[in-house]
């Protein structure tokens, strides 16, 4: 149904099922398409397919490899953004937590946890 076979880099699936695995920035996003099998701007959502691409490939055929992107770590002479978290425990338990989420994923921190604990966290 796909052309090339996705050039063996993904899967042919439908367009209902490509709705569903849509990312922006990295994040799922809650589109749907043809859930609701009486709206009739969505009646070939099972009768269109397209290449869901593997990690590493795009394309509208997988057909392209994928380049990093985004910030360079070695970029010289840059000023690294720093952002600070201060919370502290209301009934001095010492039991008290949080999570932090960010692009799906999420990581529980403690109050007790020190900084190197944290960014093992985030870096997990």
């Amino acid at each position: 149904k796909c052309a090339n076979d996705c050039n063996g880099h993904g899967e042919c699936v439908s367009m209902s099922t490509l709705a569903q695995n849509n990312l922006v920035n990295g994040v799922l996003t809650p589109f749907t398409y043809g859930t609701n099998p009486n709206d009739p701007l969505t009646w070939d959502s099972d009768q269109i397919f397209g290449c869901l691409c593997s990690e590493g490939y795009h394309g509208n055929q997988c057909e392209l490899r994928s380049c990093p992107f985004g910030d360079d770590p070695h970029t010289q002479h840059q000023k690294n953004e720093v952002q600070q978290l201060s919370c502290s425990d209301s009934d001095d338990s010492g039991s008290g937590s949080f999570e932090l989420t960010f692009r799906d994923q999420t990581a529980n921190v403690q109050v007790t946890n020190t900084a190197s604990d944290l960014e093992s966290l985030l870096n997990a």
